[in-house]
């Protein structure tokens, strides 16, 4: 059986964990349909979809999906997403819903250049793997990196295939981007996206 992933989109890191953003996550899914042509299970949650702050039901289910996977993949889009993902990393460590069995990834813009000391310091004791590049990914998942196709040849078609109807209508009756452009053209000391 193919080793299966579950991606997670954190909640809208700003307001009191009730308000919520509609984006298609383009880098998620184009990650999700490079895993997949490398023979993973890859499927998918968005936590701005999902209200677990109030909703015992809503995070059953989602508690549920994370317990069967092997891997568990959060994406940080920046900084502010980094609290927020620690506690829910703590909360499913808590009530048994990720075991020392299951791989934990952290990736995305938010995590890519933190120095790997202070990536440890922050995820200590949590099993956090810090995902930088193409070569993490497949280390992480056990598959050589000739198996993972470039992000610039790969369609994000697999994995939105995976999408329910009304996910599908969620994301594209609002804006959406098919391509996340790398860095910024600035070079703010305060941002940790690539520079220049």
């Amino acid at each position: 059986a193919p080793m299966k992933i579950i991606l997670i989109q954190p909640h809208y890191p700003h307001g009191d964990g009730r308000k919520y953003q509609t984006y298609l996550p383009g880098s998620l899914m184009n990650v999700g349909s490079r895993l997949i042509k490398a023979g993973l299970d890859v499927s998918f949650v968005d936590l701005n979809h999902v209200d677990i702050v109030g909703n015992p039901y809503a995070l059953a289910v989602v508690k549920a999906r994370v317990t069967e996977t092997d891997i568990v993949g959060f994406t940080v889009l920046g900084p502010p997403y980094i609290p927020i993902v620690i506690a829910l990393i703590k909360k499913f460590y808590a009530d048994g819903t990720i075991t020392s069995n299951q791989k934990i990834l952290i990736g995305g813009e938010g995590v890519a250049r933190v120095n790997p000391a202070d990536f440890k310091r922050w995820f200590a004791g949590l099993g956090a793997i810090q995902i930088r590049n193409d070569e993490d990914i497949a280390s992480a998942c056990g598959i050589s990196p000739e198996s993972l196709p470039s992000a610039y040849e790969t369609s994000m078609v697999p994995m939105l295939e995976r999408l329910t109807d009304e996910e599908l209508c969620r994301y594209f009756t609002t804006e959406f981007s098919l391509f996340l452009s790398q860095g910024c053209k600035f070079s703010c000391a305060f941002c940790s996206a690539d520079k220049g």
